[in-house]
């Protein structure tokens, strides 16, 4: 149980310089455990206020989208049965 809340717990792999030409080096450890190699996708997101910037594989999105996607497919399956079943009066 121990190793599995060791997990969840964010790391800190180090810093980085951003260079003239906006170009950061992701630490080796970080690149390592998160299978970076050269010309991987890798999409930007920032912070609501615009001072935090946070980095994903790409592909990994696209697959935590399609999750979610399916979530939200079978959510509304069952929001509209459960308003069906409200509108029988519950029968």
């Amino acid at each position: 149980m121990e190793a599995a809340m060791h997990d969840k717990i964010p790391k800190f792999y180090g810093t980085a310089v951003l260079g003239e030409r906006g170009q950061i080096v992701i630490p080796v450890e970080a690149r390592r455990e998160a299978n970076l190699e050269p010309g991987t996708k890798i999409v930007v997101l920032g912070g609501p206020r615009g001072d935090i910037l946070m980095l994903a594989k790409a592909d990994s999105i696209a697959e935590m989208m399609a999750h979610m996607m399916d979530h939200m497919s079978r959510l509304e399956k069952l929001i509209k049965s459960d308003d069906a079943t409200a509108d029988d009066g519950g029968e």
